[in-house]
C-alpha cells in the first residue's frame, strides 16, 4: 500500500516512544534498508506493517488510519496512553499499563472494549479458528457444488435416455 499517512503515523509513534528507525528495524525485524526505502516511498506490505505495528503495541489499524493524536497519562504504578485515530469517526485506542499487564482498550461510539493481553491472544485464537471453519466451508461448499453439477449431468442424461426410449415406443392409437 502506498499512503503517506502510515509514514506520518509510524513517525509520530517513533517520537512517542524516542526510537530512531535504526531501534524499529532491531525491534520490528524489518531491515534497515527496507524499512528506510518503506518510509520513503510510503510503500508498505502489511507484513511489515503487522510487525512495526507490534512493536508500538497497535494493531495495523493504528498505523493505516487517517490521522492519530498521542496522550500519555500516569496512573498509579503504570500508565494510559490514548491513541485517537480518525478514519470515518473518530475513535480511542488506548493502552494501559498498571505495572503488572498491558490492557487495550477500544472507545467506540461511548463504549469501552477492554482486551488484556491473555485475552486478546485467546481470541486471535478464535479468529484463527473461525477463519479456518470459514475455509473448510468454503471447500466444503465447492465440493457440493461440484457434485451437485456432477448429479444435474446424470440426471440429464438419464432424463434423455428415458425420454429417448419413450419416444422409441410404439404407440397404440385408440
Amino acid at each position: 500500500m502506498k499512503y503517506q499517512h502510515v509514514v506520518n503515523n509510524i513517525s509520530k509513534l517513533m517520537e512517542f516512544w524516542g526510537l530512531n528507525i535504526n531501534d524499529l528495524s532491531k525491534e520490528s525485524g524489518v531491515s534497515l534498508t527496507g524499512l528506510k526505502k518503506m518510509m520513503e516511498t510510503g510503500l508498505f506490505k502489511i507484513e511489515s506493517l503487522e510487525r512495526i505495528g507490534n512493536v508500538f503495541y497497535v494493531p495495523v489499524f493504528i498505523l493505516i488510519a487517517d490521522e492519530i493524536v498521542l496522550e500519555k497519562k500516569a496512573t498509579g504504578e503504570g500508565f494510559s496512553i490514548t491513541i485517537t485515530y480518525h478514519f470515518e469517526e473518530t475513535t480511542k485506542f488506548q493502552v494501559l499499563n498498571d505495572g503488572k499487564k498491558l490492557t487495550t482498550q477500544f472507545l467506540i461510539k461511548g463504549n469501552y472494549f477492554g482486551v488484556d493481553e491473555a485475552k486478546f491472544k485467546e481470541l486471535e485464537a478464535k479468529v484463527q479458528t473461525l477463519e479456518l471453519a470459514i475455509e473448510r466451508k468454503d471447500e466444503t461448499i465447492a465440493h457440493l457444488n461440484e457434485k451437485a453439477n456432477l448429479y444435474k449431468e446424470q440426471s440429464d442424461t438419464l432424463k434423455n435416455l428415458f425420454q429417448s426410449w419413450f419416444d422409441k415406443m410404439p404407440r397404440n392409437p385408440e
